[in-house]
């Protein structure tokens, strides 16, 4: 039992999962409040001047309205904190985390797939491979640890007496 929590504690790519999760959630919040501000798109002019893509997504937020910006705000605060609840559940290896990312990351394919199909690129079809991926090791770990579908902790980890 004792090496069992050992190897489940130092699941590398646990932690690596919650670190993706979190890194998202940091870069959603910096779209929520205002990182395409005046001085972050001076700045990124400044170091940055040759990356057109970049450009050209700054100059289609900013040129948005304001209620527009606002929906994006908002719906960017939504996603970053269910990915920081994702990835800080993960990080502290609490099981309903695995549960929880196994949902919302296979949620979210078929709106991925639908953005590649219409507008196709190498980066999106690698994310989607990306989610597939976790989806997929969540799912062997979650089974594998007799805690798929939705059932308890193996009777060899039941606590004694009960």
């Amino acid at each position: 039992m004792l090496c069992a929590m050992a190897s489940r504690r130092s699941d590398t790519v646990i932690v690596l999962i919650g670190a993706l999760k979190l890194v998202k959630a940091l870069l959603l919040v910096l779209v929520a409040v205002g990182a395409f501000s005046h001085g972050v798109r001076h700045w990124i002019d400044q170091t940055q001047p040759s990356n057109q893509h970049l450009r050209d997504l700054i100059a289609m937020i900013t040129n948005a309205s304001e209620h527009t910006l606002r929906l994006v705000e908002a719906a960017a605060l939504i996603y970053a904190a269910l990915f920081l609840t994702e990835g800080l559940g993960l990080l502290f290896r609490k099981p309903w985390a695995e549960y929880f990312t196994t949902i919302l990351t296979i949620s979210f394919v078929p709106l991925e797939v639908y953005e590649m199909i219409e507008r196709g690129s190498v980066v999106k079809a690698g994310v989607i491979a990306l989610n597939i991926a976790i989806v997929i090791y969540l799912l062997v770990r979650l089974k594998h640890d007799h805690r798929w579908p939705f059932r308890g902790a193996p009777a060899t980890e039941a606590v004694p007496g009960g």
